[in-house]
């Protein structure tokens, strides 16, 4: 019996892995019940898990979902920082105001009401 190779710890994918499997064991949930949730076969979780099968984009979505956590939280925790506040556009300061950050509510134009919308298209 050969035993289980460990994903590549140089590759996301393998970072990802290692990830998936300590939320497993936080949650308490093994491979075959993450599987069962996932609608997949044992087997499909354990080649992405082992390292065998890439873990994609779409696969950790799926994954993440089954878990009932974010996609972010699949990378590893020192990972999830530096992307996080990399990609963070709004200053901190003394003069930072968090309400800045909200999105602004542009108005929309009134539409016609259904009836009025229907008698200016059949001209009735």
């Amino acid at each position: 019996m050969t035993t289980p190779r460990a994903a590549d710890p140089d590759t996301l994918s393998g970072r990802m892995a290692s990830e998936i499997r300590s939320l497993l064991g936080r949650y308490n949930v093994n491979r075959s019940e993450l599987a069962r949730r996932l609608g997949k076969e044992p087997w499909w979780v354990s080649k992405r898990l082992n390292g065998e099968t890439e873990i994609g984009t779409n696969d950790a979505e799926r994954i993440a979902r089954a878990l009932g956590v974010n996609v972010v939280d699949l990378l590893p925790r020192g990972e999830r920082q530096e992307k996080v506040t990399a990609s963070d556009p709004v200053p901190h300061g003394p003069k930072y105001n968090p309400m800045d950050a909200l999105p602004v509510r542009v108005p929309v134009a009134r539409l016609p009401a259904p009836r009025e919308r229907r008698a200016e298209l059949t001209g009735r």
